[in-house]
């Protein structure tokens, strides 16, 4: 007489490990423990697993494990202020109640959500508020330098344009440049022989 390994509905739930199932060579020897969560029985099984001989050819029987529901664990709560009530999340969620808000110093809307299988639930929603300077980033840092060259830029060469046209008038008397006060330079209406234009000549003293 030869046992075999059930089938089935009735091995769901157990793992084997046969060593005899000859019983004409010896006795029975098979021996079994409850199977874990797995995404067909996300609860898994518990309960002490027994293994019984065929009384004739054919499977051999189990019993002893029971199929349990979804039992969720506690997770990180970094960021999050947190309630726990009841971890198991039922059929339909009517058992879940997990409540959580955000934490000091984080912003957002707090959401706790149920595992699917026995397993840390998760919480999302909250987050580390973007300091206003850095909003901006490096492209707005680029941005920000180029105006700034532009701007001077600009400056620079309106404030020439302003001078050369202010230097083209009539200057009487002498007046000091802007130079440093050891090498003032000042400029007066001595015509210079070697210019033969109409246009008054000037003469730089130091």
């Amino acid at each position: 007489m030869v046992c075999v390994q059930p089938t089935g509905a009735a091995a769901a739930g157990y793992e084997f490990t046969e060593t005899n199932l000859d019983l004409s060579t010896g006795a029975f020897a098979v021996e079994a423990v409850c199977t874990g969560p797995s995404a067909e029985y996300p609860g898994g099984f518990d309960g002490t697993a027994v293994a019984a001989a065929c009384v004739t050819s054919g499977e051999y029987t189990v019993s002893g494990c029971t199929e349990q529901p979804v039992q969720c664990e506690s997770t990180s709560k970094a960021g999050y202020v947190v309630t726990e009530e009841s971890l198991a999340p039922g059929a339909d969620g009517e058992d879940w109640d997990v409540t959580a808000t955000c934490a000091e110093g984080y912003e957002g809307t707090a959401i706790a959500t149920p595992c699917e299988i026995n397993g840390p639930y998760t919480l999302s929603g909250c987050t580390v508020p973007v300091p206003p300077e850095e909003e901006g980033g490096s492209a707005g840092a680029v941005i920000g330098i180029i105006l700034g060259i532009v701007a001077v830029g600009v400056i620079a060469f309106f404030g020439v344009k302003a001078m050369k046209s202010k230097g083209g008038g009539e200057t009487t008397g002498a007046r000091p440049s802007m130079l440093s006060p050891s090498a003032a330079a000042y400029q007066t209406d001595d015509v210079d022989p070697e210019d033969t234009s109409t246009r008054p000549g000037r003469k730089l003293s130091f």
